[in-house]
C-alpha cells in the first residue's frame, strides 16, 4: 500500500513537472480537479492555490498512522480550520511513538511521514518527538545511502527521498552528512 501512495506522489509531481517551466498548471489542476480524490491529489491542488477541495474521503475517525499522518498532511496543505479532525488524527500520530518511533518497528515509512505531518501542523510543539524520529530514521540509513520502507531493507529512491525530506523538517539541513549521503544515493538511481 506504501509503495502506492509513493508512487501515486510521485506521478503528481511528474504530471505536474513539465509544466512548471511554463507557469502553466491550467491542464494539470484541471485533471486532478476530475479524479477522485485523495491525500496526495489533494495537497498537489492545495499547492496549486485549489480552495474549495472535496475531502469528504478523510476519515475522521480513523486510528490508522499512515492515514492519520496523510490526513494531517492535507489539513496543513489545504489550511482549513474546520477540519477539527485534525486533532484526533495528531494525538494518533503522538500515541504512537513509543519513545524511539512510530508505529511498526519493521516499518520506516511510517515514521518518515509521521514527522513530515508533526513537522507540518505543529513543528514547536512536537519537536522533542521530531528530532528522536530523525535519530532514528538516520539509524536505520543503508550503507549505500539510501533508505527503505522497512527496517533492513533495500534502499530505493522513493523512501530515500522521503527519509531526506523527513531529516530536512527536523534539526538537519541539506549539507548535513547523512543527506548528503543520501541525495547521493538519488543521483546514482537516476535513468
Amino acid at each position: 500500500m506504501s509503495k502506492k501512495i509513493i508512487l501515486s506522489l510521485l506521478g503528481i509531481i511528474i504530471a505536474l513537472g513539465p509544466l512548471a517551466s511554463r507557469a502553466d498548471y491550467g491542464a494539470s489542476v484541471s485533471y486532478l480537479l476530475n479524479q477522485n480524490q485523495n491525500h496526495w491529489i489533494s495537497q498537489a491542488l492545495a499547492a496549486q492555490g485549489q480552495g474549495s477541495l472535496n475531502l469528504n474521503y478523510l476519515s475522521a475517525g480513523s486510528d490508522n498512522l499512515m492515514a492519520a499522518a496523510k490526513s494531517l498532511l492535507v489539513v496543513a496543505a489545504v489550511q482549513r480550520s474546520e477540519l477539527e479532525s485534525g486533532d484526533h488524527w495528531l494525538s494518533v500520530v503522538t500515541n504512537s511513538f513509543d519513545g524511539q518511533q512510530l508505529g511498526s518497528a519493521e516499518l520506516l515509512n511510517d515514521d518518515f511521514w509521521g514527522l513530515l505531518a508533526l513537522a507540518a501542523v505543529n513543528k514547536e510543539s512536537n519537536t522533542e518527538i521530531i528530532n528522536d524520529l530523525a535519530v532514528f530514521i538516520l539509524s536505520q540509513q543503508n550503507s549505500d545511502g539510501g533508505w527503505s520502507w522497512a527496517a533492513g531493507g533495500e534502499s530505493d529512491s522513493n523512501d530515500t527521498a522521503a527519509a531526506i525530506m523527513a531529516l530536512l523538517e527536523s534539526n538537519h539541513n541539506s549539507s548535513s552528512a547523512s543527506v548528503v549521503t543520501g541525495t547521493n544515493y538519488l543521483r546514482s538511481t537516476q535513468n
